[in-house]
């Protein structure tokens, strides 16, 4: 079994500056990991996040349980996360945890996913206006390109590219 670990360490300001460390364990064989999805997340911990995974390219898919183009390209996001050489990051907003969590399960999904914040403050700093809405970043940490509403194989692969030839 090949495990890989990414681990983010994240300074909280509203925490009085106590670090927290969120785990973002993956089980390449198709497990997922319950203690990695849905950890709360601001939108400074998906900055620490995405600078912890600087050399290898990111993809970012903000999604809600209730979205049917989200549903539509779940499975996408679960075969690139297994087979591309490229990272990937659920945020989940807009529904109830349990929601999500039913969402997760059901499409088999084993890349981490993160529950904004209350205040759907990732999804504000993102400037996310539709579900979903995904981001790819280059191994240094750029951001090289930005899908609003759902995605098709053609463009998905697209984005992957984009970063990954880089």
């Amino acid at each position: 079994m090949l495990i890989l670990v990414l681990v983010a360490a994240v300074a909280l300001s509203s925490c009085g500056g106590t670090d927290l460390t969120i785990d973002l364990s993956t089980n390449v064989d198709g497990k997922k990991p319950p203690a990695a999805q849905l950890a709360s997340a601001t939108a400074d911990d998906l900055g620490a996040i995405i600078a912890g995974f600087r050399g290898r390219p990111v993809l970012v898919n903000v999604w809600a349980s209730w979205c049917v183009p989200c549903r539509a390209e779940a499975p996408m996001l679960g075969r690139t996360a297994r087979n591309a050489d490229i990272d990937v990051i659920g945020i989940h907003t807009g529904s109830s945890r349990a929601e999500a969590s039913a969402f997760i399960d059901e499409f088999g999904l084993d890349y981490p996913n993160l529950q904004d914040s209350g205040a759907s403050s990732i999804q504000h700093a993102l400037h996310v206006t539709a579900m979903p809405t995904t981001f790819v970043f280059d191994a240094d940490g750029v951001l090289r390109g930005r899908t609003d509403g759902g995605l098709t194989q053609a463009r998905l692969d697209a984005m992957v590219a984009e970063v990954i030839d880089r």
